[in-house]
C-alpha cells in the first residue's frame, strides 16, 4: 500500500485542480477570483514511467510502472484535461493482448493484467524532463542523453535506458517506454 502513497496524492490534490489551458479557455470565474488557484499538474515522459508534474513548484513524482491502470489513466485525463479519445485491447502484441488508452496528442498508455506498463507516443506533445519527445532531432537527443543508435525493422533507433525511440529523417518519429505494442 506504501508504494501507491505517492500516486494517491497526487491524484487527491489533481482531483481539486485544473488542468492546463491555453489562457483564451479560461473560465471567468477563474480570471476573477485568482487567489482560488488550484494547483496545475502536467506530465513528462520517463523511462521508468510518466512524471507527474506541479506545474507551479515543477516538483515531480513518478508515476512508476505497474502502477493500477485506473489511477494512471485517471491522472493522465486530469494532465491533459480531456478523456482518452480511445480505450482498447490490442491483441496482436508480442507481448500479449495489452490495454490501451489513447489520447489526441498522441500518447498512449499501455496496461496489462490492470497494471500501468508502458507507453508511447507519435505526435508532438509530451517530452522527457530532458525535452525530448517527437520531433527532437538526432543533434537534441546526444546533447540531453547517452543513447545507442542501431538500424531495425523500423528503420534508424536509439535507446537510452528503458527509453527508446525511431528516427525519421533524423527527427523522432516516435518513442516509448516499458511494454509497448510497435510493429516494423
Amino acid at each position: 500500500m506504501k508504494r501507491f502513497a505517492p500516486l494517491a496524492l497526487l491524484l487527491l490534490a489533481s482531483a481539486c485542480s485544473e488542468a492546463p489551458r491555453p489562457a483564451d479557455q479560461t473560465p471567468a470565474a477563474e480570471t476573477a477570483a485568482p487567489e482560488a488557484a488550484t494547483t496545475r499538474v502536467a506530465l513528462a515522459l520517463d523511462q521508468e514511467g510518466l512524471r507527474a508534474v506541479n506545474v507551479e513548484s515543477g516538483s515531480t513524482v513518478l508515476v512508476a510502472f505497474d502502477q493500477p491502470e485506473a489511477q494512471t489513466v485517471a491522472l493522465v485525463s486530469r494532465a491533459l484535461g480531456d478523456d482518452p479519445a480511445e480505450i482498447g485491447v490490442n491483441s496482436d502484441c508480442g507481448a500479449g493482448p495489452l490495454n490501451f488508452a489513447s489520447w489526441d496528442d498522441g500518447l498512449t498508455l499501455w496496461s496489462h493484467e490492470g497494471r500501468f506498463v508502458g507507453w508511447a507516443v507519435n505526435r508532438e506533445g509530451p517530452t522527457t524532463m530532458g525535452g525530448i519527445g517527437v520531433g527532437s532531432s538526432r543533434a537534441q537527443i546526444d546533447e540531453s542523453l547517452v543513447a545507442e543508435f542501431s538500424h531495425g525493422s523500423m528503420g534508424k533507433q536509439f535507446k537510452s535506458g528503458n527509453l527508446h525511440g525511431v528516427l525519421h529523417d533524423g527527427r523522432v518519429a516516435h518513442m516509448w517506454a516499458g511494454v509497448s505494442c510497435n510493429f516494423g
